[in-house]
């Protein structure tokens, strides 16, 4: 359970719920 690993679950949880967001705008666009 190194610091790291969170950072990297954390950004890739984030860019996970940013993408989905962007594909969400495209879809309704």
């Amino acid at each position: 359970m190194c610091i790291l690993q969170r950072e990297q679950l954390w950004t890739a949880i984030l860019m996970s719920i940013i993408y989905k967001g962007r594909l969400n705008v495209t879809y309704r666009l």
